[in-house]
């Protein structure tokens, strides 16, 4: 799989179009929803980032757009992120406003840094997690850690996986102590995929909270 694409805009739109702080108007005019997801690292054997490959899904015969979220974010991504700690993991939960539609997590980059050697690990295939953005919508879709499963994991199957926590509570308190006026009388929405059902080799679902 190629490397993930550093795509800073989305179906058209600019970073700053994109902005959490949108003039009602402009929310108005292009039905504007939310996407909220936590994105980091497991503490043991850390990796240096991770970033996850966000697409549109487009009617047919339009084109595909993409944005990649990344730990740790980048200065000017074009949302809002919030830092999260447990004694098991670290990471980051974002917020970016989008355009309503369709979308799907499609891949990953998770990059192991050891010494001056870096290891990159990839999504083997698409992840396939669908994702429905809404006007008005706050739509909270998990939270990811990148969980390196060592060396002899990898005989067994893929070193690099992703695992999948639901902390909606907490990143639904988290919003509510910011009071940002773009998100007020916004709708909650919980879609977080069924690893069971997608039978995806590197998307784990969490036995307990990390």
């Amino acid at each position: 799989m190629p490397a993930l694409p550093r795509r800073r805009c989305l179906l058209g739109l600019s970073s700053a179009a994109l902005a959490l702080l949108l003039p009602p108007a402009v929310r108005a005019q292009a039905g504007t929803g939310w996407l909220l997801l936590g994105l980091g690292t497991a503490a043991e054997r850390p990796y240096r980032s991770c970033a996850l490959g966000l697409r549109g899904v487009p009617a047919q015969g339009s084109a595909k757009a993409a944005q990649v979220l990344q730990y740790p974010s980048e200065p000017g991504w074009g949302g809002k992120t919030w830092p999260w700690r447990t004694p098991q993991s670290q990471g980051e939960l974002l917020l970016l406003a989008l355009p309503a539609g369709d979308y799907e997590i499609e891949d990953f980059e998770l990059v192991q840094q050891a010494g001056e050697t870096a290891r990159v690990d990839r999504s083997l295939r698409p992840l396939q997690v669908r994702l429905r953005i809404q006007e008005g919508d706050i739509v909270y879709a998990g939270h990811y850690e990148a969980l390196d499963r060592g060396i002899s994991a990898s005989r067994e199957g893929p070193q690099g996986v992703l695992v999948l926590n639901d902390r909606s509570l907490a990143a639904k308190a988290q919003l509510a102590t910011e009071e940002i006026p773009a998100l007020r009388g916004a709708t909650w929405r919980r879609q977080l995929p069924d690893p069971a059902r997608l039978k995806h080799p590197q998307l784990l679902l969490s036995a307990g909270e990390r």
